[in-house]
């Protein structure tokens, strides 16, 4: 007697999803990935770029698509390592930084020693 009162499955026990809510889901969820890269570009944070990619667009994809594709991006952004972000974007948020810490040594002392040449040169950040 088990299960009798519950309702049948329109299509059987296994539960078939529409192919399409997956493939809008994969296309916003790269259109929005390049976004927040290019905003890590332009020297913001990753996770201020993905915060505010993500409130700007989020509306917008639940109006056109429906909100479980909007569902699906928000976590499938959220879930995704942001290690994993393009290394177009990733070198230019280093040169971004270097540029900055360049301005604040030549503004603060007034040269840039050797020392914090070859660090800025190599990893991104001032030796001291």
């Amino acid at each position: 007697m088990k299960g009798e009162h519950m309702a049948k499955a329109p299509f059987g026990p296994i539960y078939y999803e529409d192919p399409s809510i997956a493939r809008c889901a994969a296309l916003e969820y790269d259109r929005l990935w390049e976004a927040i890269a290019a905003r890590v570009a332009k020297g913001q944070s990753f996770y201020r770029a993905r915060e505010i990619v993500l409130a700007e667009e989020l509306p917008d994809i639940s109006r056109a698509f429906g909100d479980e594709v909007a569902k699906r991006v928000s976590k499938a952004i959220q879930h995704t390592d942001p290690e994993t972000i393009p290394k177009w974007a990733k070198q230019a948020a280093k040169d971004h930084l270097r540029r900055t810490c360049e301005a604040h040594l030549m503004k603060t002392r007034g040269k840039i020693s050797w020392i914090n040449r070859l660090s800025l040169k190599f990893g991104g950040i001032p030796f001291w």
